[in-house]
């Protein structure tokens, strides 16, 4: 079971691992990446692989950080996440940063999130 809440900038995620454990995250994104991509990711990444993707928060630079998922908690923040982004809609800048893939929103204009 996992749960996710956003409040002043900052995701507060609480995982159930056998015990409650709780995360504050300020500029992380949620990502599911394919294992067989991930040499940079991969040895930063402390969890197995699910059917060959690794599911974890990560954070850009300039402070590069890795959260590693299970892929149930991933399923279940997913929803909670993608809900709580702000719509690409919502910009008057073509040129401001889409939150999933990085790249102008004028150019992927939120689409590149249902190639996944």
């Amino acid at each position: 079971m996992a749960t996710v809440t956003y409040k002043d900038d900052v995701y507060t995620v609480t995982l159930f691992r056998g015990e409650k454990i709780v995360y504050e995250l300020e500029g992380y994104h949620l990502l599911a990446v394919p294992e067989s991509t991930t040499a940079a990711y991969r040895e930063k990444v402390i969890g197995p692989s699910y059917d060959g993707f690794l599911y974890m928060f990560y954070k850009a630079a300039p402070i590069r950080d890795y959260l590693w998922l299970s892929k149930e908690e991933y399923e279940t923040l997913l929803p909670i996440w993608d809900s709580m982004q702000p719509s690409w809609e919502d910009s008057d800048d073509p040129e401001a940063e889409c939150d999933y893939c990085h790249g102008a929103v004028g150019i992927c204009g939120g689409s590149c999130r249902d190639r996944d």
